[in-house]
């Protein structure tokens, strides 16, 4: 099983379905799973985490990618970036301009989130902040909001 990060991001993705194709004609009985994180590196590491758990416990590969499946539509993955305008000129960035215009004349940062359920662009701004804790709070607000207030894991 290969856990690629967003394939968007990368050609890595690409790269190993076209390893599994090669591989099913020398090696048919073999089953090569690919799965697309849909996030960045952290999200990525959380899904291979998850799926060597299931495999430690004895279960069998279907369990694995269907667990594996599942929790890559368990993440959020945020992110500061030191201007949103880095990700606008890489097309990765929805709704950008209102954003970087408020950062250019504030104080203000702009709190992007990779979302898994966008295809083309990739991370949109969810929110803003002024200070490095005021950041922290609002990102942990939303993981509370999203997860009803149920445990998570936060890097």
């Amino acid at each position: 099983m290969h856990i690629s990060i967003r394939s968007a991001f990368t050609i890595g993705y690409n790269a190993a379905i076209q390893a599994k194709e090669a591989a099913r004609e020398k090696l048919p009985q073999t089953i090569i799973e690919v799965l697309d994180s849909r996030t960045s590196t952290v999200g990525t590491l959380l899904i291979a985490l998850e799926a060597a758990r299931t495999a430690r416990q004895g279960k069998g590969l279907d369990e694995v990618i269907e667990i594996a499946n599942n929790r890559v539509w368990q993440i959020n993955f945020f992110s500061m970036p030191a201007s949103p305008f880095c990700f606008d000129k890489g097309g990765f960035l929805r709704e950008v301009q209102p954003w970087v215009k408020a950062e250019s004349v504030s104080s203000f940062r702009a709190i992007l989130e990779c979302d898994a359920s966008i295809s083309g662009t990739l991370f949109k701004p969810v929110a803003r902040a002024k200070t490095k804790s005021q950041i922290a709070e609002k990102m942990l607000d939303i993981a509370k909001a999203r997860t009803g207030g149920k445990n998570c894991t936060v890097l």
